[in-house]
């Protein structure tokens, strides 16, 4: 029998998987990984020495293959083209790297395995020593905002902020803030628990107090669906801001999930379930929520009516439709 990439977790405690990304100087060489199971503590002080990878999983089509080490074989696992490049770019020339990575690290065929881990989303983000997101490759000038970005932040840094002046952001950074990446649904999520960011978009860099004061800068945002979502994710990283640790909590206690889905429920999710999901590690009120907590056996018809029930009442009649998959 050929040997499998997954290994049912420990059930004895929490456990995830984690990549241990092999480093080299050849960004031409095959990207090669270990696969490693790790309990995780919450109640542990500190953070613990794993990064976790925020991006874009992008088309399904010509996906590209890593090696994956698990100790009696080397497997390839199909990445999509924005992970391998992302993988890429974060690979360093010398010193091997620990990564937990949702599209490698779930076995996403397993619908038990895959509730219970992003039930435990949040924790899992809030428990790393950093969050990694990737933007993309270096396209529409994406270099040239970053360094947009880096200026405006030491500007808006040096003066007075209660200065009435108003910058208008320069193509390049409209462009950046179009990406896919900000109407994502999960990550919300993901840089809300973050202890620290790194963003990344091909070679360019920007720390979390950079990107968040070169945006607090760019005070006209003319397209008004650019600004509906990044105010917001602004507001979410900020609120980490105060936040130590998750001291044993899974959840991020922000609002409640209703009105969470209310808030953002026009983000896109490649799974009509996350869209009430990945908001699921946010919300305040979970214990009166349970018939919303992530199972992945549900359809999105019985979902959705589970939410209808919680919003008008378990005696309402709710009728929710199999072909269209809206929120």
């Amino acid at each position: 029998m050929a040997p499998s990439l997954y290994a049912p977790l420990p059930a004895d405690r929490f456990n995830i998987r984690l990549i241990k990304l092999q480093p080299s100087d050849n960004p031409s060489a095959p990207i090669l990984c270990q696969l490693v199971t790790y309990p995780i503590n919450s109640d542990r002080p500190g953070a613990h020495s794993y990064e976790c990878l925020s991006y874009v999983w992008g088309t399904e089509e010509y996906r590209k293959c890593i090696e994956i080490d698990i100790g009696e074989a080397v497997l390839n696992f199909p990445a999509t083209p924005n992970l391998y490049e992302a993988l890429l770019h974060i690979r360093d020339p010398v010193f091997e790297q620990i990564l937990w990575i949702d599209a490698i690290c779930i076995n996403q065929d397993d619908d038990e395995e895959k509730a219970t881990q992003v039930a435990a989303m949040a924790r899992i983000y809030g428990l790393a020593k950093r969050v990694v997101v990737w933007l993309g490759p270096e396209a529409e000038g994406s270099t040239l905002a970053f360094e947009e970005l880096r200026n405006q932040a030491q500007s808006y840094l040096s003066a007075d902020r209660s200065s009435s002046d108003e910058t208008k952001p320069k193509d390049e950074a409209t462009a950046l803030l179009r990406r896919p990446y900000f109407r994502r649904m999960w990550i919300l999520q993901e840089v809300t628990a973050a202890r620290n960011i790194l963003f990344k978009c091909g070679d360019a860099e920007l720390q979390t107090s950079t990107f968040i004061a070169g945006l607090d800068a760019l005070k006209r945002l003319d397209d008004w669906q650019i600004r509906g979502r990044i105010l917001p994710f602004l507001n979410l990283i900020k609120s980490s801001a105060f936040r130590e640790s998750l001291k044993g909590q899974t959840h991020l206690n922000i609002e409640p999930l209703t009105t969470l889905i209310d808030q953002f429920h026009t983000h896109d999710a490649s799974n009509p379930l996350d869209k009430i999901y990945a908001l699921w590690g946010l919300c305040s009120d979970s214990q009166s929520m349970t018939r919303l907590q992530p199972d992945y056996r549900k359809s999105w018809e019985t979902l959705l009516k589970d939410l209808g029930k919680i919003v008008f009442g378990d005696h309402s009649t709710i009728a929710a439709s199999k072909d269209r998959q809206m929120m």
